[in-house]
């Protein structure tokens, strides 16, 4: 059924390849245990496509791995040319690219794939990486919600990366009194009066496990924030509802990646969980410049 279904999805984005892809058939696969196993369908075959991390799908659409986390072979890529390859990248279920309707935005697909494939476009390990998230908590007994965005960015010195809080936006319950309790001036930068820390990535948490650690750990937001960014309204009343242990956080939600591709295209990165083969992290949406 999970056939039939991507090919009304994928038919017309699908035609322009399928040509090229017939005249590249092989008799002989050195690869053709993974072939086997993909073809059987059976029941767990679909964990073998699901990108489970976001170091994962940047070896995938750079055409470096295989699903089974192997090097790209010859045999492998005449089978799954990169094209075909990197659509099973995009989410499949996306009403835009239903056939029907022969949008705008699935064209841009077509056209995004033919340029990345001509041009042999790479996405860089060390490319920025913006991150939007809910976190849910409770606040002074009741269920509350905020939104934070971070960025992943690299040292150029010594070449290590961190995540850096850039935004917060409070719910309108957290109305805490204002300042915090060393008396910090709105207008100083966080690095004069704090050691910045930064959060450390791990190339498999996707899902901010260690942001509710640290945040659960030192009662403190100040740590985390970018050096470039001024202490706000909405990180004052943060701090305090975390160093007062009014805040809590349990758990984050609605997390969606932001990556530059190159200097025309964005891509967004959402994680789809479900029992098929185009799940885990999946492109949600392709940017235009």
């Amino acid at each position: 059924m999970n056939s039939m279904k991507n090919y009304k999805i994928y038919l017309f984005l699908l035609l322009p390849f399928l040509s090229k892809a017939q005249e590249n058939k092989v008799e002989n696969h050195k690869d053709s245990t993974s072939i086997i196993i993909y073809k059987k369908h059976k029941p767990e075959a679909y964990m073998l496509w699901q990108v489970k991390s976001l170091s994962e799908f940047i070896s995938r659409f750079n055409y470096q791995t295989y699903i089974d986390g192997k090097s790209m072979s010859d045999s492998i890529k005449t089978i799954f040319p990169r094209n075909i390859y990197l659509l099973k990248l995009f989410n499949e279920d996306d009403e835009r690219l239903i056939i029907k309707k022969k949008s705008n935005y699935a064209q841009s697909i077509q056209q995004f794939i033919e340029l990345i494939c001509e041009t042999e476009v790479k996405i860089s390990p060390k490319v920025t990486i913006q991150a939007t998230l809910a976190l849910h908590g409770t606040h002074l007994g009741k269920s509350t919600k905020l939104k934070m965005i971070l960025e992943k960015s690299f040292n150029q010195k010594d070449s290590s990366a961190s995540w850096q809080v850039k935004h917060i936006q409070l719910p309108s319950d957290i109305l805490l009194k204002e300042g915090i309790k060393k008396n910090v001036n709105p207008d100083l930068k966080l690095d004069t009066l704090y050691k910045y820390k930064g959060l450390y990535p791990n190339a498999q948490d996707v899902a901010f496990v260690s942001l509710l650690q640290e945040l659960d750990d030192n009662k403190s937001i100040l740590h985390l924030i970018s050096p470039q960014v001024p202490i706000n309204k909405e990180i004052t009343q943060l701090e305090n509802a975390l160093q007062s242990g009014d805040l809590t956080i349990q758990k984050t939600s609605d997390i969606t990646l932001k990556l530059l591709v190159n200097s025309r295209y964005q891509i967004e990165l959402q994680e789809f969980v479900r029992e098929k083969e185009n799940s885990g992290w999946l492109i949600s949406n392709l940017i235009i410049h």
